[in-house]
């Protein structure tokens, strides 16, 4: 081998300064890298390593999130693929052993190029359709159209493989070496090319060797400098993505001086720093974004043009005004940029540094989160209601014992009380009407499996998710360590909600606040009672089979977001819809991980306004358009977003008043199949949170 490579210096000095040229542009590229990120604000990621590392690995060799489209996958494959295959042969049969006996019978690594580049053709040519016939179709939002970085680079590798094939049918023509037996693309070109003239052929070899050489090393070159540098930067950013649960924020330290969030580029952490180095700008992103798509490219939110925009963003201003303002408050933190990136990029992280900023340093934000913020801050709850109207109800339950016979009471847990189950109300259960037949439902089915279960009552504030997600970290730590100090003083085997968003906050945020609390959704602790058997919803036979009947109850399930995507939890909620007799559940079009938004999360319930477009119009119609019954929710939140939305659809559209199914939470729907005669559940008014405010 040494021989060979002393042979190849001396025949082509040239292409190797060349790449010497492009090892220097590695290095200057790299470096600059590094010290943008060692710049930047410190953020943990590299927590339980090993499984970091196996599922960087995993995921960078098999792409398993890429395959979620299978056309993507077969096209990202095939590229990269074909461009690994090429890249290594080319090595070994211009570099290792250009000549002599050897390179006359190296048939394998022949194969493999005519295969490498018939995987790479095959791929430029899924891209091309993608991005230019394919690109609305079955999509809420079309795949955004290829950028001129793109096509360039596309062309450039095109031109590569062409001439790399085209050299390599001359070559056969001029040496017929041995090898040529196995090059089952290139031979029958070569077949085709046997009528010219040899001095003709030996000239064509010559400029396409030259052709071929100057695109290998303009791609080499460039590889640092463009997206394509996500082949060495994306398993690094797979390494140190956001671990489960993806609904997890990342805390933000308040005891420095400041900025508390993204003013300036140096103030990104150093994982967003990776991002947008990393990003591909694939659009998967800003495809799943229900802001995105309410905005329809009038300006809005949309997550690829936010990566860009910080991604060429200088220091002459705050990057909240170079994203847009406006834009940043469009987002409902439901994650579905998070969970579709490929390569592990949160789009959502940058949105809420950026809030923090606007919140913490600017103090400009919206009106409507001003007025969020004075409620939660004086009267814990985000409406700024009474808190006395909480209480009042609870104490019109006759709650304030544990006492066997209490109906459907809630019972409080004083300080230094014991239970099996601290009922969570979260602000929707507490003040909303809709939310407390939620509420109720679920103390019936409690009481019904034997569990001992009580609220905080009075000592319960809210969790802060509201707070977190508009950017009021500061507000969002005060919140949480009072809810802290009412955990502390109680002992409870487990706290059950039935809000999606305090699942997650008390069981996955208030961690960093040095709070493990043992926090589980409403979903999946009655999924365990319905397999352990204390739970069975009537119609049961007693072989455990559900009985059929003869009109079975048609539902679908709208999926929270964060229970789905936020939590992993896709399975609780079928598991129950199974377990009911005469009960035929009807998937959506987007159901699971890739569920559609109802547009309430992340302050959005606050900042909606009459005329603007609802981010939950999409999941409207897809409702609209199911032909079902019931709309089934396991969120006080999605509840009420898709109840009014649906109301307002059919207020707008009388004629379509038939096709909106009605909305009931998953809790209740199970109720009822397991009723409990001691308590009378009949649903009161369906007067809001949201109309009292």
């Amino acid at each position: 081998m040494g021989s060979e490579l002393r042979y190849s210096f001396d025949t082509y000095p040239l292409t190797y300064a060349l790449w010497a040229a492009v090892a220097v542009s590695w290095v200057l590229a790299i470096a600059g890298l590094v010290v943008r990120l060692a710049r930047a604000r410190p953020v943990a990621r590299f927590d339980r390593l090993p499984a970091r590392i196996a599922a960087a690995l995993r995921d960078s060799t098999v792409q398993r999130p890429v395959w979620r489209r299978p056309l993507g996958g077969v096209m990202h494959l095939g590229i990269m693929l074909g461009a690994l295959l090429v890249l290594m042969t080319f090595v070994i049969t211009h570099y290792v052993t250009p000549r002599g006996s050897e390179w006359s019978r190296s048939h394998l690594p022949h194969a493999l190029v005519d295969a490498a580049m018939l995987l790479v053709l095959i791929g430029l040519a899924v891209a091309a359709w993608r991005r230019h016939f394919r690109r609305g179709e079955g999509r809420v939002v079309p795949a955004p159209p290829a950028r001129a970085e793109d096509v360039g680079l596309w062309a450039l590798l095109l031109v590569g493989v062409l001439t790399a094939l085209l050299s390599e049918a001359l070559l056969i023509t001029l040496a017929l070496p041995a090898w040529r037996r196995s090059a089952f693309l290139s031979a029958p070109i070569a077949a085709l090319l046997e009528g010219m003239s040899k001095p003709l052929r030996r000239g064509l070899y010559g400029w396409s060797w030259s052709v071929l050489h100057a695109a290998v090393l303009g791609m080499a070159f460039l590889l640092p400098w463009t997206k394509w540098r996500h082949l060495v930067l994306a398993p690094v950013a797979l390494l140190t993505r956001k671990s489960a649960p993806l609904a997890r924020l990342d805390a933000v330290d308040l005891d420095t001086d400041g900025p508390f969030g993204a003013l300036r580029r140096r103030d990104l952490t150093w994982k967003e720093s990776l991002d947008l180095a990393a990003c591909v700008h694939c659009g998967r992103c800003s495809q799943a974004c229900p802001a995105a798509t309410a905005a329809a490219g009038d300006g809005g939110l949309d997550p690829r043009r936010l990566l860009e925009t910080l991604a060429a963003a200088d220091s002459a201003g705050p990057l909240a005004e170079a994203c847009g303002e406006d834009a940043i408050w469009q987002c409902a933190t439901c994650m579905a940029c998070d969970d579709v990136c490929p390569i592990g990029i949160s789009p959502l992280s940058l949105v809420i540094d950026l809030r923090r900023e606007r919140v913490l340093d600017a103090a400009r934000f919206p009106q409507p989160l001003r007025d969020l913020f004075d409620g939660l801050t004086r009267r814990g709850n985000p409406w700024g209601l009474a808190q006395a109207e909480r209480d009042d109800w609870l104490a019109s339950l006759n709650g304030d014992g544990l006492a066997e016979g209490a109906g459907g009471a809630l019972p409080t847990l004083a300080p230094d009380g014991e239970t099996d189950v601290l009922l969570w109300l979260g602000c929707m259960g507490g003040y909303d009407v809709r939310a407390r037949n939620a509420v109720l439902a679920l103390a019936q089915l409690l009481r019904r499996a034997g569990v001992r279960y009580a609220v905080l009552g009075a000592d319960e504030g809210c969790c802060g998710d509201p707070a977190r997600r508009a950017g009021n970290e500061a507000l969002w730590v005060d919140l949480a360590e009072a809810n802290i100090a009412a955990f502390s003083s109680r002992r409870f085997e487990r706290i059950v909600t039935l809000c999606p968003h305090c699942a997650n906050t008390l069981a996955h945020e208030y961690l960093t606040l040095g709070a493990p609390l043992p926090v589980v959704h409403a979903a999946a602790y009655l999924a365990d009672l319905v397999r352990e058997g204390r739970l069975a919803p009537v119609g049961r036979s007693a072989g455990g089979e559900a009985t059929a009947q003869e009109h079975p109850l048609r539902v679908t399930l709208h999926d929270p977001c964060y229970l789905a995507r936020g939590m992993g939890d896709t399975a609780s909620a079928r598991t129950l819809l199974a377990a009911l007799p005469g009960v035929d559940l009807v998937e959506l079009p987007h159901h699971g991980r890739d569920a559609l938004c109802c547009g309430a999360g992340g302050g959005r319930m606050w900042l909606e306004e009459p005329d603007a477009p609802r981010l939950g119009e999409p999941r409207l119609a897809e409702l609209a358009a199911a032909e079902v019954d019931l709309c089934i929710t396991a969120c006080p939140y999605c509840h009420t977003m898709i109840a009014d939305g649906g109301a307002d659809r059919v207020a707008t559209e009388p004629a379509a008043a038939g096709d909106f199914p009605e909305v009931c939470d998953l809790v209740e729907l199970l109720a009822q199949a397991c009723p409990d005669p001691a308590i009378d559940h009949t649903p009161a008014p369906t007067t809001t949170a949201r109309d009292q405010e």
